[in-house]
């Protein structure tokens, strides 16, 4: 029984490492994507760039 109990408390805490693993990658992801937008800015629609119209579209 103590053979059991040993790999199920192993099997749990594997567990528990893989879950906080994909907890900090998809935690890291996030992070490096809003500083990935925050870096290119002239990605941004032609509408919203810096605050101001764009002036690529036809106008009268």
């Amino acid at each position: 029984m103590d053979n059991l109990g040993a790999m199920l408390l192993t099997l749990c805490l594997l567990g528990l490492l893989i879950f906080l693993l994909r907890v900090l990658m998809i935690t890291f992801r996030s992070y490096t994507m809003s500083q990935r937008l925050k870096d290119e800015p002239d990605k941004l629609p032609a509408t919203k760039q810096n605050g101001k119209q764009s002036r690529n579209h036809n106008q009268p």
